[in-house]
Parts: structure tokens; C-alpha cells; sequence
């Protein structure tokens, strides 16, 4: 793991920094953020800096998920390995049993095998699967459409 930077634009009012969008290598396109749910100054453990960390709802693909972005406080941002590239689902799904919008779904691994679970109530939504694959295709039978 490391850290790989990304170009960010990013507002300043009053002294605060909010970044507003990035640059995604992965995807090759601008990324949008929605909201920027908590900024302090944290160590990404993954590259093993510290910086201003923010937590942010993207919108990609009209997907809504959270992801970590960091700023050196010098301009250099990046977002933790990993972080861009996980788990991107269809479509904002509501969990079936506590009703909350799963925005970061959890990827449960034991034994070789994985399950999608859901970050409030830790409910499992998928079947056990030998990939990851297997449990997306089996996450619809347990979550409902957000419409």
C-alpha cells in the first residue's frame, strides 16, 4: 500500500479549506464530491503520513459512496490505495433490515470465502461466495432499490 496523488479542486472560504472534486486515474475522469462529512488531521495508516483527512460522499456513475481523501497541507493530495477502487455497486440500495442507505457496504472475508455486509446494522447481504462477483449477483435478493 502507499499513496498515489491526485489533482483536486478545492474551495477555500474563510480560512477553511473544502475539496469539491477530483481527478480519478482509475476511471480517468472528474469525480465529484457531495459532501465533505469530517475533516481533521489524521494518519493514513496505509501511507503512513499525516495530513488533513477528509471524509467525503462521492457521486460516481450515480453511485454514492464515502471515500478517505488526504491533503499534506502543501497542495498534495491523494486518496489510500484501495480507498478509489472498492466495491461499486449498481445502485444506492436501502439495507432490509435497518432501512439505512449503504453507501460503503463492508466486504466480509472468512475462510476463503466473502460476504457483503452492511456498515450500520452489520446484517449479511449477500450469500457466502467463493469471489466477489458471486456475492454482488447475490446482493439483490437482499437489499431493495432505493426508489
Amino acid at each position: 500500500m502507499g499513496k498515489e496523488y491526485v489533482p483536486v479542486v478545492a474551495y477555500i472560504y474563510n480560512g477553511t479549506k473544502t475539496p469539491k472534486q477530483f481527478y480519478s486515474k482509475t476511471y480517468k475522469e472528474w469525480i465529484k464530491i457531495l459532501k465533505v462529512t469530517d475533516s481533521r488531521r489524521r494518519a493514513s495508516l496505509d501511507a503512513g503520513m499525516v495530513g488533513i483527512r477528509y471524509k467525503c460522499i462521492i457521486d460516481y456513475n450515480e453511485t454514492k459512496r464515502e471515500i478517505y481523501l488526504f491533503d499534506e497541507e502543501n497542495d498534495n493530495w491523494w486518496i489510500e490505495d484501495g480507498n478509489e477502487n472498492e466495491i461499486l455497486l449498481d445502485k444506492n440500495k436501502i439495507c432490509r433490515y435497518c432501512k439505512n442507505e449503504i453507501l460503503n457496504p463492508i466486504i466480509d472475508k472468512h475462510q476463503g470465502r466473502v460476504c457483503i455486509v452492511c456498515p450500520y446494522c452489520r446484517s449479511h447481504l449477500s450469500e457466502w461466495s467463493d469471489n466477489i462477483e458471486k456475492a454482488k449477483e447475490s446482493w439483490n435478493t437482499y437489499i431493495k432499490d432505493e426508489n
